[in-house]
Protein backbone atom coordinates (compact mmCIF):
# COMPACT_ATOMS: atom_id res chain seq x y z
CA UNK A 1 0.00 0.00 0.00
CA UNK A 2 2.64 2.56 1.40
CA UNK A 3 4.75 1.74 -1.98
CA UNK A 4 2.02 2.06 -4.59
CA UNK A 5 1.27 5.08 -2.88
CA UNK A 6 4.47 6.43 -3.29
CA UNK A 7 4.72 5.43 -6.83
CA UNK A 8 1.43 7.27 -7.47
CA UNK A 9 2.67 10.31 -6.50
CA UNK A 10 5.93 10.14 -8.13
CA UNK A 11 4.46 9.54 -11.46
CA UNK A 12 3.64 11.86 -14.04
CA UNK A 13 0.23 12.42 -15.76
CA UNK A 14 0.48 10.17 -18.87
CA UNK A 15 -2.56 11.96 -20.72
CA UNK A 16 -1.71 13.31 -24.18
CA UNK A 17 -3.23 15.43 -26.04
CA UNK A 18 -3.95 15.74 -29.71
CA UNK A 19 -0.60 16.98 -30.51
CA UNK A 20 1.37 13.72 -28.87
CA UNK A 21 2.82 15.92 -26.20
CA UNK A 22 1.49 15.31 -22.44
CA UNK A 23 0.13 18.17 -20.14
CA UNK A 24 3.10 18.52 -18.32
CA UNK A 25 5.28 18.64 -21.49
CA UNK A 26 2.80 21.45 -22.74
CA UNK A 27 3.75 23.51 -19.54
CA UNK A 28 7.40 23.51 -20.06
CA UNK A 29 7.12 24.54 -23.32
CA UNK A 30 5.26 27.56 -22.32
CA UNK A 31 7.88 28.98 -19.98
CA UNK A 32 8.71 32.28 -21.89
CA UNK A 33 5.03 33.05 -22.68
CA UNK A 34 4.37 32.37 -18.59
CA UNK A 35 7.52 34.54 -17.86
CA UNK A 36 6.20 37.39 -20.67
CA UNK A 37 2.69 37.94 -18.79
CA UNK A 38 4.31 37.71 -15.51
CA UNK A 39 4.69 40.78 -12.87
CA UNK A 40 7.83 42.04 -12.16
CA UNK A 41 10.12 40.38 -9.23
CA UNK A 42 8.10 36.56 -10.20
CA UNK A 43 9.70 33.82 -11.44
CA UNK A 44 8.22 31.61 -14.31
CA UNK A 45 10.48 28.59 -13.11
CA UNK A 46 8.44 28.40 -9.90
CA UNK A 47 5.01 28.50 -12.01
CA UNK A 48 5.93 25.79 -13.67
CA UNK A 49 7.38 24.07 -10.79
CA UNK A 50 3.32 24.69 -9.24
CA UNK A 51 1.85 23.40 -12.16
CA UNK A 52 3.55 20.23 -12.32
CA UNK A 53 2.91 19.96 -8.26
CA UNK A 54 -0.49 20.42 -9.19
CA UNK A 55 -0.62 18.08 -11.93
CA UNK A 56 0.58 15.35 -9.47
CA UNK A 57 -1.93 15.92 -6.63
CA UNK A 58 -4.77 16.10 -8.97
CA UNK A 59 -4.23 13.77 -11.91
CA UNK A 60 -7.73 14.63 -12.88
CA UNK A 61 -6.04 17.24 -14.46
CA UNK A 62 -4.21 15.54 -16.85
CA UNK A 63 -7.47 14.53 -18.41
CA UNK A 64 -9.03 17.89 -18.69
CA UNK A 65 -8.84 19.69 -22.25
CA UNK A 66 -5.35 20.58 -21.99
CA UNK A 67 -5.95 24.21 -23.52
CA UNK A 68 -8.26 24.94 -20.46
CA UNK A 69 -5.15 24.12 -18.12
CA UNK A 70 -3.07 26.35 -20.03
CA UNK A 71 -5.10 29.34 -19.68
CA UNK A 72 -5.79 28.64 -16.22
CA UNK A 73 -1.93 28.90 -15.79
CA UNK A 74 -1.51 31.94 -17.86
CA UNK A 75 -4.49 33.60 -15.61
CA UNK A 76 -2.23 32.91 -13.07
CA UNK A 77 1.15 33.96 -14.58
CA UNK A 78 -0.93 37.83 -15.13
CA UNK A 79 -1.84 37.62 -12.06
CA UNK A 80 0.96 36.57 -10.22
CA UNK A 81 -0.42 33.90 -7.98
CA UNK A 82 1.18 30.53 -7.31
CA UNK A 83 -1.59 27.64 -7.82
CA UNK A 84 -2.18 24.85 -5.11
CA UNK A 85 0.24 26.85 -3.09
CA UNK A 86 -0.48 28.74 0.29
CA UNK A 87 -4.08 28.56 -0.92
CA UNK A 88 -3.16 31.49 -3.51
CA UNK A 89 -5.05 29.48 -6.36
CA UNK A 90 -6.38 26.22 -7.26
CA UNK A 91 -6.78 24.46 -10.58
CA UNK A 92 -9.77 22.14 -10.46
CA UNK A 93 -11.19 19.40 -12.78
CA UNK A 94 -14.58 20.09 -13.77
CA UNK A 95 -16.75 18.08 -16.17
CA UNK A 96 -18.24 20.17 -19.14
CA UNK A 97 -22.28 18.69 -19.90
CA UNK A 98 -22.24 20.10 -23.32
CA UNK A 99 -19.03 19.71 -23.92
CA UNK A 100 -18.85 16.30 -22.59
CA UNK A 101 -15.19 16.85 -21.04
CA UNK A 102 -13.33 17.66 -18.46
CA UNK A 103 -12.12 21.18 -18.20
CA UNK A 104 -9.64 23.08 -15.81
CA UNK A 105 -11.06 25.81 -13.65
CA UNK A 106 -9.25 28.58 -12.06
CA UNK A 107 -10.27 28.87 -8.44
CA UNK A 108 -8.25 32.02 -6.49
CA UNK A 109 -8.36 31.23 -2.56
CA UNK A 110 -8.81 34.18 -0.20
CA UNK A 111 -5.13 33.83 0.03
CA UNK A 112 -4.29 34.87 -3.45
CA UNK A 113 -7.47 37.75 -3.00
CA UNK A 114 -5.99 39.40 -0.52
CA UNK A 115 -2.32 39.35 -2.28
CA UNK A 116 -4.27 41.30 -5.09
CA UNK A 117 -5.40 43.56 -2.50
CA UNK A 118 -2.38 44.61 -1.10
CA UNK A 119 -0.35 44.82 -4.52
CA UNK A 120 -2.64 47.36 -5.36
CA UNK A 121 -1.38 49.69 -2.77
CA UNK A 122 -5.03 51.09 -2.52
CA UNK A 123 -5.54 49.30 0.86
CA UNK A 124 -3.58 49.55 3.94
CA UNK A 125 -5.25 46.77 5.89
CA UNK A 126 -7.55 44.05 5.91
CA UNK A 127 -9.77 42.63 8.99
CA UNK A 128 -12.14 39.67 9.24
CA UNK A 129 -14.19 39.13 11.74
CA UNK A 130 -16.86 36.56 13.18
CA UNK A 131 -20.17 36.93 12.71
CA UNK A 132 -22.78 33.97 13.55
CA UNK A 133 -26.18 33.58 12.22
CA UNK A 134 -29.15 35.62 14.07
CA UNK A 135 -26.05 37.81 15.53
CA UNK A 136 -26.79 41.45 15.85
CA UNK A 137 -23.64 43.47 15.83
CA UNK A 138 -22.80 46.87 15.23
CA UNK A 139 -19.14 48.36 13.92
CA UNK A 140 -18.36 51.94 14.61
CA UNK A 141 -15.55 52.95 12.51
CA UNK A 142 -13.32 55.83 14.82
CA UNK A 143 -9.85 57.37 14.81
CA UNK A 144 -9.02 55.11 18.08
CA UNK A 145 -9.67 51.87 16.39
CA UNK A 146 -12.95 50.34 15.82
CA UNK A 147 -15.77 49.09 18.16
CA UNK A 148 -17.40 46.05 17.62
CA UNK A 149 -20.83 46.36 20.04
CA UNK A 150 -22.36 42.42 20.01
Amino acid sequence: MARDLKQRAMAQPQTTGKGGDSLAQKVDAMQAQFAAAMPRGKEAVQLIRDAHTCLRMTPKLAECEHTSVLGALMTCAQLGLRPGVLGQAYLLPMYNGKARRFEAQLIIGYQGLLELIYRSGMVQMVQARRVHEHDEFVLEYGLEGDKLIH
